[in-house]
């Protein structure tokens, strides 16, 4: 029995020293990384405020284009021509419509 109890006590001594070693290896590499972990947060944050800053940078100027697109096309869609001056026409005039054969629609207006 005494051998036993010094071979359960042994086992017991091993594992308290292997827990108590990883701890302190653990409390090690923790207390050495600290400062890297900080250091890259702090730095992904200011990373982060900058490409906020260029991603509204690039919905300002987008808006702005938007805009641009839709005052173009509003222009587009209302075409006001004015003629200054009579032109000259030297051939006969063919007037076509929509329709494959160049037809007219019947409530077509030419002219104003």
């Amino acid at each position: 029995m005494g051998a036993a109890a010094v071979l359960g006590g042994s086992l017991v001594l091993a594992c308290l020293v292997l827990v108590v070693g990883l701890w302190l290896a653990a409390d090690r590499l923790a207390r050495r990384l600290d400062g890297p972990i900080r250091a890259h947060g702090s730095a992904v944050s200011d990373a982060g405020g900058r490409v906020g800053t260029a991603v509204d940078q690039l919905m300002l100027a987008t808006n702005r284009h938007a805009d641009a697109v839709r005052q173009a096309g509003a222009a587009i869609a209302r075409p006001e021509i004015t003629v200054a001056q009579p032109v000259p026409i030297r051939e006969p005039v063919k007037i076509r419509g929509p329709a494959d054969d160049g037809a007219l629609p019947v409530n077509a207006k030419i002219g104003k």
